[in-house]
């Protein structure tokens, strides 16, 4: 073999190792992506007044909150509560996140919520406009029922 076939065959390696570090180095990429947009979304979760009524009203009423606070959230502070997790389900139809991240994170809430929703009767939950958020909340219950959700991958 003469040295133009040993050089091609060293470029075709040096090409394939190449590719494949490339590889390795866009889903390490994606994945801090998702991690920073998850967590954009914890920060505004925790600090967006609207949604934090409605976390500290939905501890206080499951016992884990006994501090002052906790009161009765309006109507509004619900809705962006709710459409808060139509952003997250539209996230994970979009590959953004992960489903079994974000049902680790939420899910308490969402299944406090789902117990307590009667005391907002002027949220029609059964109209059209919250199509997104049920198919969220079972999306969720899905992925809670599911054995390997423990596992995050």
């Amino acid at each position: 073999m003469d040295i133009s076939g040993i050089l091609g065959i060293l470029g075709f390696v040096i090409a394939i190792i190449s590719l494949f570090v490339s590889f390795c180095q866009y889903k390490l990429h994606k994945r801090q992506l998702k991690t920073e947009l998850l967590s954009k979304y914890c920060v505004r979760y925790s600090v967006n007044q609207d949604i934090t009524s409605v976390v500290k009203f939905l501890e206080k009423e499951e016992g884990l909150n006994l501090k002052k606070g906790g009161e009765m959230p309006d109507d509004h502070e619900v809705e962006m509560f709710m459409r808060f997790f139509e952003e997250i389900e539209l996230l994970i139809r979009s590959n953004s996140i992960d489903e079994k991240v974000v049902s680790y994170m939420f899910y308490f809430y969402l299944q406090t919520f789902d117990k307590l929703k009667s005391n907002w009767p002027n949220i029609d939950y059964n109209s059209d406009d919250w199509k997104v958020f049920h198919e969220f909340n079972a999306r969720m219950r899905k992925v809670r029922e599911d054995k390997n959700t423990y596992k995050i991958d």
